[in-house]
């Protein structure tokens, strides 16, 4: 019987909905299995419990994201034998000739983008990203801006890349549209409540839509942080940790999706929604500005000239019988069976 290969597959905190990243592995975990690859998910649980990893929890209490770079670079180098791959996921093991580096943007360009201070913990995350790059064998870019990005920043050299758009489980994200209210337009937004996702437009919204009868805000985060800033809005509701099928039924509830973001990769929140039959009113950034930039339906950019609520009825009434050509257009150009294909052409 042949034994199977290994693939290394590092994401720091594993796989979950929790995010681009984890997302991402959980996806490239399900098609790796189906190509009978042992699949050894090197994230922060199995760090923490490796014997360097209980070494650094006794004297420092914890596993910083620095150290856990470092050991997961070794802890690779160490167990991976020749016919075996690696596949990392941005700076999270830079010490390692990878045989696959997945970029979802840069540190850098998000710094930039969202104008934070430059602080020594962030240039640390920087030196980390540069090293990851030079010592990758092959980038794979969720999109052109973050390669992009790289050769700005970190290389002049002609980079072994190629552009892997991220996918959509177009089974789950469908539309359903006895669920869409009649009376009213509720909008949508799904990710964190920080300034990098355009908090200061978010909170806006939810004041606006407080005037607004015939306005509803839906809000969908991975936890409770800036959640009380909302707490004065009546017609604003927020949904914290909602699963993939929660999610699915969160999107069915919309009328459209508000993403104000200052910087994304090619951001997965836009995909499922586009899936889903609702159209996306964005800042011109990652999945949003590539997918305007081809002429993809339903997908718009924020014209802070305007008012948005105004904006926001327009393209509501643009695509009121629009939700499954919209989930058709992107089952054809995005799906995960569309998505695995690439991958498998890529990875070998």
């Amino acid at each position: 019987m042949i034994e199977k290969r290994n693939c290394y597959l590092v994401s720091y905190n594993g796989l979950s909905n929790a995010g681009g990243v984890e997302k991402v592995s959980y996806y490239l975990n399900k098609i790796l299995q189906k190509r009978d690859f042992n699949i050894i998910l090197v994230d922060k649980q199995l760090i923490e419990e490796s014997f360097l990893g209980k070494l650094f929890g006794i004297i420092f209490k914890k596993v910083p994201i620095t150290v856990f770079t470092l050991l997961a670079s070794f802890y690779i180098r160490f167990y991976k034998k020749r016919d075996d791959i690696s596949i990392t996921q941005g700076f999270n093991a830079p010490f390692l000739k990878t045989d696959y580096l997945y970029v979802h943007g840069t540190m850098r360009g998000y710094v930039e983008s969202v104008g934070q201070k430059k602080t020594f913990a962030l240039r640390m995350l920087f030196f980390l990203e540069k090293i990851a790059i030079k010592n990758a064998k092959k980038i794979l870019s969720v999109s052109q801006n973050a390669i992009d990005e790289i050769e700005k920043f970190y290389t002049k050299k002609q980079l072994d890349y190629s552009i892997v758009n991220n996918g959509v489980d177009s089974d789950n994200f469908f539309p359903n549209i006895s669920n869409l209210p009649t009376s009213q337009i509720t909008v949508l937004y799904c990710g964190r409540l920080d300034e990098g996702k355009g908090l200061s437009q978010l909170l806006n919204l939810a004041a606006e839509a407080e005037q607004d009868p015939k306005i509803k805000f839906l809000i969908a985060c991975n936890n409770n942080c800036n959640t009380d800033l909302f707490r004065k809005f009546n017609r604003t509701q927020i949904n914290i940790g909602l699963s993939s099928d929660d999610m699915s039924l969160f999107y069915n509830k919309g009328n459209i999706l508000f993403f104000p973001s200052l910087y994304e990769g090619f951001e997965m929140v836009s995909l499922e929604a586009l899936s889903s039959g609702i159209p996306v009113l964005g800042n011109k950034v990652g999945a949003v500005a590539e997918l305007k930039k081809n002429n993809a339906p339903g997908v718009y950019i924020i014209d802070y000239c305007r008012p948005i609520l105004k904006q926001i009825r327009e393209i509501v009434d643009q695509n009121n019988d629009k939700q499954y050509f919209l989930h058709q257009y992107y089952k054809s150009k995005f799906d995960i069976v569309v998505y695995a294909e690439k991958l498998n052409k890529i990875i070998n």
